[in-house]
Formats: structure tokens, sequence, C-alpha cells
């Protein structure tokens, strides 16, 4: 550059700015582009502008957008069904009668596990049984529910109506057999004040009325089951 002369310079320098100016700039090629992909417009009708919506969420895209606008949002819904068409049977027949309709007596429990398969051993029945339930079963077996029926369990139930116990006071008598006076004052609330009177209303102490309890019990209900002698030496 040092060894040509001025007016060469002058002649590159004029050259290069109309090679600049002959190129397209940014917005024209962004122009073009669009123009490329536009619909063709029809003669005779101004061009429109396109309006500028805010983006929608996705909830609303999916619940609004038909399938061919919102391809993505609407991938997972299900078509409706038809006006008239018959509803499956599954839908039609599952129905809650009575929620929480009250608890369940351990032989109620125990009587379920054995329909289920359950064993004492949660080896011999894996998959049909949770080891879980194999563990409540195998304890359940302990209890005087084990020999209890269905028999026995719902005649205790009709007959200890005159002493107008709670249903949470029969469920306890009837899980735990009680065999004394005392295991009966610890089931049943305020035994003296409610048992000071018979069902006919007549003044009574209340040890005769628990009394009357345990026989009905020793009468209905069947005896619990006995320890093992080798438990009853480890427990000493």
């Amino acid at each position: 550059m040092a060894g040509r002369p001025a007016s060469s310079v002058s002649t590159v320098a004029r050259r290069a700015s109309c090679a600049l100016a002959l190129l397209p700039s940014p917005r024209s090629l962004c122009r073009c582009r669009c123009a490329r992909s536009a619909p063709p417009r029809q003669a005779g009708r101004p061009p429109s502008r396109p309006r500028r919506t805010p983006p929608q969420p996705a909830y609303l895209a999916a619940a609004c957008c038909p399938p061919r606008q919102c391809s993505s949002a609407s991938r997972d819904l299900r078509p409706a069904r038809p006006r008239g068409a018959p509803v499956p049977p599954a839908a039609a027949t599952m129905k809650i009668e009575k929620a929480n309709a009250g608890h369940l007596t351990n032989f109620e429990v125990l009587d379920f596990l054995r329909t289920r398969g359950a064993k004492t051993d949660p080896m011999g029945c894996l998959g049909a049984v949770a080891a879980s339930e194999c563990k409540v079963y195998e304890f359940l077996l302990k209890t005087p529910a084990c020999n209890q029926t269905k028999e026995s369990v719902s005649e205790f139930a009709k007959r200890c109506e005159g002493f107008k116990l709670t249903h949470a006071e029969k469920q306890n008598i009837i899980n735990w057999r009680p065999s004394s006076v005392p295991d009966v004052f610890s089931m049943v609330e305020e035994c003296e004040k409610r048992f000071s009177r018979d069902e006919h209303g007549v003044i009574c102490k209340p040890d005769e009325r628990v009394k009357e309890i345990l026989n009905l019990i020793d009468e209905v209900l069947p005896p619990a089951p006995t320890e093992p002698e080798d438990e009853v030496m480890e427990d000493a």
C-alpha cells in the first residue's frame, strides 16, 4: 500500500463501496423469505396485517385449540364419546355405596385374610399375599378371633343390646373377650354410672351387670386360644 499511488487506493475503495451497495440488507432478506412462505394475495384486496396474540398456556391450548392447530397439546386427549353411545359396563357399575361404613373386627380381618390365602409362613404365599398381611394373619391366630364364627359374633351383637353398649365397646369385647370384671371396666366407659340400673330401670350394683356381660360372653363367644407352654416359660 505504501508503494501504490493515491489514485489507485481511491479506486479500490470506490469499487469496494459499490460492491457493498449491491448486497441485499438483512431486512430485505427477511421480507423475501416471508413473501415466499405467505399464501398468494387476492387481487384488488389490500394486504392485512396479522394480529399479534399473546401465547396461551399449555392447559388452555389443550382445552381450546383443535388438534390441527395444537397437535402437541392435544396428542394425549382421548376422542369424545359420541352422543347416544352406550356407557362402558365398568364405568356404569362402579359406585361407592357407603364411604367409611365402619371399623372391622379382628374376626372379619382374619376371615378376609383366609380367603386371600394367607399363611403363617410368608414364603409359602409369595405373590398372592403381602408379607405384612402374613404377619397380621399370624398375630390374629393368637387372639380370640381365631375360634370365632360369623354366627357367634352376630348373636353376641344382638343379645348385648340391653346393655346399651356403643359400637366401639362391642368391638373391643368381641376382639379381646374379657374374662374378668376389671377387664370389662377397662373396656366400657363409666361402668358404675351406666350399669347402676338394669334394662328395666331397677337400681342394681354395677358388678352384677358386668357379671351378666361375662356370662353372655362365656355362653356365646368361643374361648380364647391357650398359649403354648414354651411361650409361657419364656415370658416368665
